[in-house]
C-alpha cells in the first residue's frame, strides 16, 4: 500500500517533470488532505485555482512538502521510496554512501554533494 506522502510526492514529481497543468497538482493536494495529510501550505495548495500564478503554486508546493517532511522530487536516492510519516526508506547497501547519512531535511543539500560511486558497506 502506498502512503499519502508517497502519492503526493509522485504527483509533484509528475507535475514538475511533465508540467501537465496546475489542475493535477491541485487535485493531488486535495486528495492528500482527504487521505489525512495536513499543513497550512497544503491547505493553500488544495484551495488554489488552475488560473493562479505558477510561481505562487510552486511556492505553496515547496512549502507544503517541507512542512510535511516529504522530500522534493529528485532528492530521493535510487533504491529508496518515500515513507509514511516523512522521509524515505530502502536498502542503503545499494546506494551511494553519501546518501545513507542524509535525512529528509538535508536531502536537497546532499543531492548536490552525493558521489557517483557505489557503496561497498553492508546494509544496517
Amino acid at each position: 500500500m502506498t502512503s499519502p506522502e508517497a502519492r503526493l510526492y509522485e504527483a509533484v514529481a509528475g507535475w514538475e517533470y511533465d508540467l501537465p497543468g496546475l489542475r493535477v497538482l491541485i487535485d493531488a493536494a486535495c486528495t492528500a488532505r482527504v487521505d489525512g495529510l495536513d499543513s497550512p501550505a497544503l491547505r493553500d495548495l488544495a484551495g488554489a485555482l488552475p488560473r493562479d500564478r505558477l510561481s505562487d503554486v510552486t511556492e505553496s508546493t515547496k512549502t507544503a512538502l517541507d512542512e510535511l517532511r516529504v522530500p522534493w522530487p529528485g532528492t530521493v536516492p535510487p533504491g529508496y521510496r518515500v515513507a509514511a510519516g516523512a522521509g524515505w526508506f530502502g536498502d542503503p547497501g545499494r546506494t551511494p554512501s553519501a546518501w545513507r547519512s542524509c535525512r529528509t531535511a538535508q536531502a536537497r543539500r546532499c543531492a548536490s554533494t552525493s558521489t557517483t560511486s557505489t557503496s561497498s558497506a553492508s546494509p544496517g
